[in-house]
């Protein structure tokens, strides 16, 4: 499944956010845990330095990527229901739809192919 693009107006310039593998990166850059962030966006009360992190890191792929500084500015009272919005559905984007088996299992031994990508 392809990651699908959440299009947010910040600082009145259209954004793309994208949860993908340079956003999640830029978090554990940061020293954040991507999943402790989404968890505490499905509480009554949710961190809003979580909603800050995760609306930057999904900014992760724009070239200049907007700083957190900026980001932080571009959020007010009047679109702080978009951007949060967007955050989850953009994280909600990045899952996949249906289960995947998972990677393959370890071959026999060396030089071995794993028994599941054998021909049958």
């Amino acid at each position: 499944m392809a990651v699908r693009d959440v299009v947010l107006e910040l600082n009145g310039t259209q954004h793309i956010l994208r949860s993908d593998l340079g956003a999640w990166a830029a978090l554990e850059d940061q020293g954040e845990d991507y999943l402790a962030l989404i968890k505490s966006l499905e509480t009554p009360s949710p961190k809003m330095r979580a909603i800050l992190l995760l609306l930057w890191a999904y900014l992760d792929h724009e070239d200049p990527r907007p700083s957190l500084k900026e980001v932080k500015r571009w959020v007010t009272t009047e679109n702080f229901r978009a951007a949060t919005e967007a955050v989850v559905e953009a994280f909600r984007d990045g899952i996949p739809a249906t289960e995947s088996p998972g990677p393959p299992a370890a071959g026999d031994g060396i030089g071995q192919p794993p028994a599941n990508l054998l021909p049958v």
